[in-house]
């Protein structure tokens, strides 16, 4: 269905042959449209490549509350990732002469600070010594041999899940489907060793490198409000089923103020088609299953 499609129909509800403000008709559309998509939302899917450097160092994910001096050792690090509270310094040194080549200040703040370096090329054993004259906690602690940029935002977390917020992976990301990811030979499997927060972060497991193919339920194209909707072509991104259902809906926001019974009528033949839809999803979703006896 084209805007002005849609235009001429809401307008033929009002027993007009136009509508008086494009601007109101214009808002009423925009709020169907996520409103519609809602009732069947179609699904999309994202890959996320997954890319876990390899810790040159002991894992350290709960905190190691110190007063003094902690040590860790790697082989040659390029980068460094750590999260610490309290006030302190951190030395990079060399492990055979002990000569410092990299050093930083650590400030207390309202919790965890992360923390993100690009460390000056050093061959051979590397120490990374934290040390405070007060009590200090750190975690999360790694040392990358390689680099995946050369700022110290190219640092990643170091944590055992790695966290996706979908809204900055893909633009028109509405929800996560069920099941939320593929399975697949292409693709990794990690057997529900993941999580979901705030409804769009995906967090998945640091240890599992590769390729992840993300389902999820999509918001649809924003309509062009700049042409004017009698003559506009532009397609919504609805399917036709679920574009039937504008109209009505339309027609209840924009006759409400000045119709009111005959936009509760439009708004109640939206309610009851949505329904309809719904169940029949829901039909088609159930499973049937049967065994050798036919049961």
């Amino acid at each position: 269905m084209t805007v002005s499609e849609l235009y001429s129909q809401v307008a033929a509800l009002g027993f007009e042959p136009s509508l008086e403000s494009d601007t109101i008709f214009y808002n009423a559309a925009l709020r169907a449209v996520l409103e519609v998509n809602r009732v069947r939302p179609r699904t999309a899917s994202a890959l996320i490549n997954h890319i876990a450097l390899e810790n040159l160092t002991e894992d350290v994910f709960s905190p190691r509350y110190v007063k003094g001096s902690l040590e860790f050792v790697g082989v040659s690090p390029k980068s460094a990732y750590f999260e610490a509270d309290g006030d302190g310094r951190v030395f990079f040194e060399s492990a055979e002469d002990g000569a410092v080549f990299y050093e930083m200040k650590l400030s207390r703040g309202e919790g965890f600070t992360a923390y993100r370096v690009v460390l000056p090329r050093k061959e051979g054993p590397v120490v990374m010594r934290f040390t405070g004259d007060y009590l200090y906690s750190v975690r999360n602690v790694a040392m990358y041999g390689e680099l995946l940029g050369p700022s110290e935002s190219d640092v990643p977390a170091r944590a055992r899940y790695t966290a996706y917020d979908m809204k900055n992976v893909v633009g028109d990301f509405l929800e996560f489907n069920q099941p939320l990811l593929a399975v697949g030979e292409d693709y990794i499997n990690p057997a529900g060793d993941y999580a979901v927060e705030e409804g769009r972060v995906l967090l998945l497991p640091y240890d599992k490198p590769g390729t992840y193919k993300v389902i999820y339920k999509r918001t649809p194209r924003k309509i062009d409000t700049e042409e004017s909707p009698a003559v506009s072509g532009e397609v919504i991104d609805l399917d036709e089923e679920l574009s039937a259902l504008l109209a009505p809906l339309i027609a209840s926001y924009v006759y409400a103020e000045d119709e009111p019974s005959l936009a509760e009528y439009y708004l109640s033949l939206y309610r009851q088609s949505a329904a309809e839809i719904r169940a029949t999803a829901r039909q088609a979703s159930v499973v049937r299953m049967r065994n050798a006896n036919n049961w």
